[in-house]
């Protein structure tokens, strides 16, 4: 944690805090970095409304540690996962709880790369405050660029800038990885 970036860092504290309240301290005994890196990317989620507090934990000697929280409904990431037959998308909020869905099949064999760009935004309109994209493809995937060089499933023969195609579209963070690497 202490090596990473201010993003990475706020997200492995979300993600922390995903499935359980933990106070402070335990951050800290599970990163072991320090209190004061712990408090400072804590302090930016609060602020941000990422984060709440929600109150103490029992204790017996000295001062009840806060638990933290995540903000269920804060944000949401969009999720895309491309096949031949078809395509299937779901928002989520930070818990992990569904809050749109849809599915649209594939015409014989090809899925054309506009059909995705049309997919996410019939859920982005369902999605409150979208935080981030990411895409399965059956494919071999450029990881800095995000480009999609060979998808034969899908009928892609040509390279297809998949990532610059939906940032440049939705104005959010994206992820394009090979369907078997985010399974």
């Amino acid at each position: 944690l202490a090596l990473d970036d201010r993003r990475t860092q706020r997200a492995r504290i979300v993600g922390a805090l995903h499935e359980q309240r933990k106070s402070r301290t335990d951050l800290v005994e599970q990163f072991g970095v320090s209190s004061s890196l712990i408090t400072r990317v804590v302090r930016s989620l609060l602020d941000d409304g990422v984060l709440r507090e929600v109150g103490n934990q029992t204790q017996t000697i000295g001062r009840p540690p806060v638990q933290l929280e995540v903000v269920r409904d804060y944000g949401a990431l969009l999720s895309v996962s491309c096949a031949s037959d078809s395509l299937r998308a779901r928002s989520i909020n930070l818990h992990g709880g569904v809050i749109a869905e849809t599915v649209a099949p594939a015409t014989s064999g090809r899925v054309d790369p506009a059909a995705i760009i049309e997919l996410v935004a019939s859920l982005v309109e369902r999605t409150p405050h979208l935080l981030g994209i990411g895409v399965a493809v059956p494919g071999v995937v450029d990881a800095e660029t995000g480009d999609v060089s060979a998808a034969p499933d899908l009928g892609w023969e040509s390279t297809v800038p998949l990532r610059t195609m939906l940032r440049d579209r939705f104005g959010t963070v994206v992820t394009i990885d090979n369907d078997v690497n985010l399974m």
